[in-house]
C-alpha cells in the first residue's frame, strides 16, 4: 500500500485518510490505522463541536510526525461496532446527512427512518472537510499558475503543510484532540 501512496504523490495528489474510530474499543486513544500512519498522508483525527478529542477518535502518532490534523467529526457512542450519535436535543453533534437505510440504529435501540436524514460521526466524516481544503488550496494554487502569478506548484508536502498552518492549539487543553485543531461547522439550509 505504501508504494502506491508514493505513486500518488509523485503524481501531485494529496492523500487524506481516516485516523480511525478504535479509542472506545481499547479504552485509549491509539495511533492512527494505515494508511493514515504514514508519514507523507494527511491524518485526520476526529473532534466533537466544541473542539474536544471525540471519545471513539484514534490520537496522532506520538511523538506527532506533523502530519495529522483534527477537525469536527461529531461526537458519537461505539453500538454493535458502530460509532452513532444518539438521539437529543439539537443541535446534536453529528453531521447531517443523508441515509438510505428504512432504519436507524441508536444506543436505545432500532427504529424506523422516516426523514431520511441521519445524523454521522466518526473521523470518516471529518477526513472529507480536511481533503476539500486540501482541494481548494490545490485549486487556488492552480488559478494563480495559470494568471501568471506565481510560478510553484504546491507538492502534496506544501498542501500539508498550509493545512496545518491554518490549524491551532485545541481550545480546551484538557480535551487535547492530539493534533492541531481546525475549528469547522455545518451550514444547514
Amino acid at each position: 500500500m505504501e508504494t502506491r501512496i508514493l505513486l500518488l504523490l509523485d503524481a501531485g495528489a494529496v492523500v487524506v485518510a481516516a485516523a480511525g474510530n478504535d479509542a472506545l474499543t481499547y479504552g485509549y486513544p491509539p495511533q492512527p490505522r494505515i494508511p493514515a500512519d504514514y508519514e507523507d498522508v494527511l491524518c485526520v483525527a476526529a473532534t466533537d463541536r466544541e473542539g474536544r478529542r471525540a471519545g471513539y477518535s484514534n490520537h496522532a502518532d506520538i511523538p506527532l510526525t506533523g502530519n495529522c490534523v483534527a477537525t469536527w467529526g461529531g461526537q458519537g457512542v461505539e453500538l454493535n461496532g458502530q460509532t452513532v450519535v444518539p438521539p437529543g436535543p439539537e443541535p446534536r453533534d453529528g453531521m447531517v446527512g443523508a441515509a438510505v437505510e428504512p432504519t436507524i440504529v441508536t444506543p436505545y435501540g432500532t427504529v424506523p427512518n422516516t426523514t431520511g436524514w441521519v445524523y454521522w460521526s466518526g473521523t470518516s466524516f471529518a477526513t472529507p472537510i480536511i481533503s476539500a481544503i486540501a482541494a481548494n488550496l490545490l485549486a487556488e494554487n492552480e488559478f494563480q499558475l495559470r494568471q501568471g502569478r506565481t510560478h510553484h506548484r504546491l507538492t502534496p508536502r506544501g498542501v500539508m503543510a498550509q493545512v496545518l498552518a491554518m490549524a491551532g492549539p485545541a481550545p480546551d487543553p484538557a480535551a487535547d484532540p492530539g493534533a492541531p485543531y481546525l475549528k469547522v461547522s455545518q451550514q444547514r439550509y
